[in-house]
């Protein structure tokens, strides 16, 4: 097996834009490093907006879990919504209330 790891990278690159593309090419060869750098940008991107998703999605099942008040889940959606995107450790808002 070849352990050469550009050509592991370059095959992985290529395999995966071949099956998005349904045309094999040597599409690494296109790109140089400012594209690369581009593509990671994108793909951060793409990991915020499943973060965010994700995120609203557990906001939703944690108030059905808890059966938060409607008021109470709007204003945990309206922070989660309102918070910078590229917050640290903003991912899931927890949320604990002590019964009296």
């Amino acid at each position: 097996m070849n352990n050469d790891r550009h050509e592991i990278l370059r095959k992985s690159f290529n395999d995966f834009w071949s099956s998005i593309f349904e045309r094999p090419d040597d599409y690494y060869s296109y790109m140089d490093n400012s594209d690369f750098d581009t593509l990671k940008t994108v793909l951060a991107n793409i990991n915020g907006i499943i973060t965010y998703n994700s995120t609203l999605a557990m906001v939703d099942f944690i108030a059905e879990l808890f059966s938060l008040p409607a008021d109470e889940k709007n204003q945990i959606l309206n922070k989660a919504k309102n918070t910078n995107p590229y917050a640290n450790g903003f991912d899931i808002i927890h949320v604990y209330r002590c019964a009296k």
